[in-house]
C-alpha cells in the first residue's frame, strides 16, 4: 500500500510538472510511467487466469519421525507464459510446509513434491493452497486460493519393544500374545494354500478367486480381554521441557506399550 502511495505522488508530480513546464522529456516520462504502471497492471490482471492448480497429502495421521509428504501440481491452460508464480500451504505444523517459486511456459505443467518431517505430536491445519503473482516492479499483486484445508494429527512416536510381554490372564481360551490354532476363532490373521483335512468353512472366497486356488483363513487365539493405561501427567511430577521432559517420554512410553498390546487385524470377507 505504501509502494502504491509513493508511485500516484510521484505521477501527480511528474503530470503536473509537464502541465506545468511543457517540457518534452517530462511527457515522455509521463507516458513512459503510464506505460509501466499500466502494463504491470495487466500482467498481474492476467497472471493467474487459466490457471488448474491442485496438492495431495500422502496422510491426514501419522506419527513423530515420519515425513508428511505433499505433491503439488500446477497448470498453464493460457497461451502466454506465466513469468512469476508463488506456491503454498499455510500451515501450523512446527516448520511449516516449504513453497516454491516458479515460472509456466504457456500450455505446460510442472509437478513437485515437498517432504515436512513431523517432529511434534498434536493437531495441526493445513490451510489451502495459495497462489500469488506480481509485476516485476512490485506494484501490484493477485492472489487466489485452492482447494480445502485439512487437519492433520501426529501420534507420539512408536518405539519397538522386543523384550517386553504382556503377562498371561486366567481366562480359558485366551493368550497373552498371538498364537496360532487349528480352532475357528474370530482372530483370522492370514491365508494359505488349501491342504487335506481343511473344512469348507475356512475357505477365503476373495483370495481364492484372485489366486486361482483354493486358499484358506489361519487362526489365532484370542488375546488377553483388556489392556488399561494409567499415565500420571500431574504437573508437581514431571521433569524437564519439550520433547527431553518426563511428559514427552512418558507419553512415548504408553504410546508403545498400547500398540504393543494392540491385536493384528486379519483378511476381511
Amino acid at each position: 500500500m505504501i509502494r502504491r502511495l509513493e508511485l500516484l505522488g510521484l505521477a501527480t508530480v511528474v503530470v503536473v510538472a509537464a502541465l506545468s513546464t511543457g517540457l518534452p522529456f517530462l511527457y515522455y516520462l509521463v507516458y513512459l510511467v503510464l506505460l509501466v504502471v499500466g502494463g504491470s497492471y495487466v500482467l498481474t490482471r492476467i497472471g493467474l487466469t487459466d490457471l488448474e492448480a491442485g496438492y495431495a497429502l500422502n496422510a491426514l495421521h501419522a506419527h513423530v519421525g515420519d515425513e508428511l509428504r505433499v505433491t503439488y501440481t500446477i497448470r498453464n491452460t493460457a497461451r502466454l507464459p506465466k513469468l512469476w508464480l508463488e506456491v503454498h500451504n499455510p500451515s501450523t505444523l512446527p516448520g511449516g510446509i516449504a513453497g516454491r517459486a516458479i515460472s509456466l511456459p504457456p500450455r505446460a505443467e510442472r509437478t513437485w513434491r515437498v517432504r515436512a518431517p513431523l517432529v511434534r505430536r498434536g493437531h495441526y491445519r493445513i490451510d489451502p493452497l495459495v497462489v500469488r503473482t506480481g509485476d516485476p516492479f512490485g506494484f501490484f499483486e493477485a492472489s487466489a486460493t485452492v482447494g480445502a484445508g485439512v487437519n492433520v494429527v501426529v501420534y507420539p512416536r512408536v518405539e519397538a519393544l522386543p523384550g517386553w510381554r504382556l503377562p498371561a490372564t486366567n481366562l480359558e481360551g485366551s493368550r497373552a500374545h498371538a498364537e496360532r490354532t487349528h480352532q475357528a476363532t474370530p482372530l483370522a490373521t492370514t491365508v494359505r494354500p488349501w491342504a487335506p483335512g481343511d473344512a469348507m468353512n475356512r475357505i477365503h472366497w476373495k483370495s481364492t478367486a484372485r489366486q486361482g486356488d483354493i486358499q484358506v483363513k489361519e487362526f489365532e487365539l484370542e488375546q488377553t480381554t483388556d489392556v488399561w493405561l494409567f499415565l500420571d501427567l500431574h504437573r508437581d511430577v514431571q521433569v524437564g521441557e519439550g520433547d527431553d521432559g518426563s511428559v514427552e517420554l512418558a507419553i512415548r512410553v504408553a504410546a508403545s506399550v498400547a500398540d504393543r498390546a494392540s491385536p493384528r487385524t486379519g483378511p476381511s470377507g
